[in-house]
């Protein structure tokens, strides 16, 4: 389900400063491996006027279904992490004038409570990039041995290794009372 509405916009922070230095030019070929919902293309494709030689990759579905009407203007819609989506387009031989990878969570990830990455609303505990991917945060969270957990805060928290192992610990100790759900 599509829970992006014109109330959750996202315009990327770095949007003119991209633009700025990226400087795209009328017929270049634009690859935007995050293209989210589309803040960076409508202004790169309006400026390279050539959007059926785009390639726009997201791992989001929702990302994607809002990306339709570039599509009907001729652009190729990916849903696919840009790895995967990169590696693909190298087979097919394809080439591009302005390649953009804008890394990170969007403000309709944060703003839509369903999705599990606010910290400002209460909502059920995933944090998938891709909805339609199988592990939910809240799985791992109730099921991973500690070990990975601190693995997990260590690397992607960023948290130092003790309080990472303290985090961890209490996770531990709280799951057999009551699975973790926020």
């Amino acid at each position: 389900m599509n829970n992006y509405t014109k109330e959750s916009v996202h315009i990327p922070v770095l949007l003119e400063t991209c633009v700025e230095q990226m400087n795209p030019m009328v017929g270049e070929r634009y690859l935007d491996l995050t293209a989210g919902y589309g803040g960076h293309a409508q202004v790169f494709l309006s400026k390279t006027q050539s959007p059926q030689t785009a390639v726009l990759v997201d791992r989001d579905e929702n990302a994607i279904q809002t990306l339709e009407p570039f599509k009907e203007k001729g652009a190729r819609l990916m849903h696919q992490d840009f790895l995967a989506a990169a590696k693909l387009l190298v087979e097919e031989g394809q080439k591009f004038d302005l390649i953009l990878a804008d890394l990170g969570v969007s403000s309709p990830q944060l703003d839509i409570a369903e999705r599990g990455f606010s910290f400002n609303k209460n909502g059920p505990l995933d944090m998938r990039m891709d909805p339609s991917a199988e592990k939910t945060a809240a799985s791992i969270v109730n099921h991973s041995s500690k070990k990975y957990l601190i693995g997990i805060l260590t690397k992607f928290g960023e948290e130092k290794r003790g309080f990472a192992n303290r985090i961890a610990d209490a996770i531990v100790a709280e799951r057999p009372k009551k699975q973790i759900a926020t």
